[in-house]
């Protein structure tokens, strides 16, 4: 949603969003042609080398998990048995099993890149959803004031924001997706887990480490992103999605 936004202008900005999106899931993608898909096919059996932009990524990655403790960890909780060469900009996977999956980081780089673009065409305010689990609310709304976001019948759950990013995690028995690298196994939380951050990125990386982070291990995770406010939904509430 961009308000004011003359037709001419939203169909040429649209594609050259959805060629923006198009490229970064060919880097990020680990089915496929994707450049991940590529890496992790071949460094269990010899050292790969990265092309620079994923290369920014998985360091962008590698900071995240050494300021998450490990919690936010892209290749399942077997990042420590990932050798990387920085000045080679190579990897090896350096045990069985191991790979990269950027779910967890993806929608947040996406949206960041969407950010930059609508500020290069000069767009102040705007409300971008990835599938209701990640949004960019840019400005004002259209009424005026800032954008309000409801998650629940809980009105404890509504955010209002400006120039910042929203990033949901939770699961459900049967549909689980989130691991915790700690153990393996699905991670347990509660129903809905909300960040909301001036970076995108860091909304996407926060909502993931402190799902499965323990109550009293979050302030220390939170300490080291102080553009960051996040709340949750106890399990048995119900969620209604993202609605600006």
């Amino acid at each position: 949603m961009i308000p004011g936004l003359d037709a001419d202008h939203g169909e040429s900005l649209l594609a050259e969003t959805e060629r923006y999106v198009r490229g970064r899931e060919a880097v990020m993608s680990r089915f496929g042609d994707g450049l991940v898909a590529s890496v992790n096919s071949r460094a269990s059996e010899d050292t790969v080398e990265v092309s620079e932009p994923l290369w920014a990524i998985l360091m962008l990655c590698r900071y995240h998990w050494n300021n998450t403790n490990g919690l936010f960890d892209i290749a399942r909780g077997r990042m420590a048995a990932v050798a990387f060469d920085d000045r080679r900009q190579t990897v090896r996977f350096m045990a069985p099993d191991v790979f990269f999956d950027l779910g967890g980081i993806g929608k947040g780089i996406a949206l960041k890149g969407v950010e930059m673009l609508l500020r290069q065409h000069e767009i102040e305010n705007a409300f971008v959803s990835f599938g209701e689990s990640s949004i960019l609310a840019l400005g004002e709304h259209p009424e005026g004031g800032l954008w309000r976001v409801g998650l629940a019948a809980d009105a404890k759950m509504d955010f209002t924001l400006s120039n910042e990013a929203l990033s949901t995690s939770g699961q459900t028995p049967g549909s689980e997706h989130i691991i915790d690298p700690q153990h393996g196994g699905w991670a347990s939380g509660p129903e809905l887990l909300v960040v909301a951050s001036a970076c995108p990125i860091e909304a996407e990386v926060l909502s993931t480490a402190l799902y499965i982070a323990a109550p009293t291990a979050r302030a220390d995770i939170l300490s080291r992103y102080d553009k960051a406010r996040w709340r949750e939904l106890p399990a048995g509430d119900e969620p209604n999605g993202m609605v600006p």
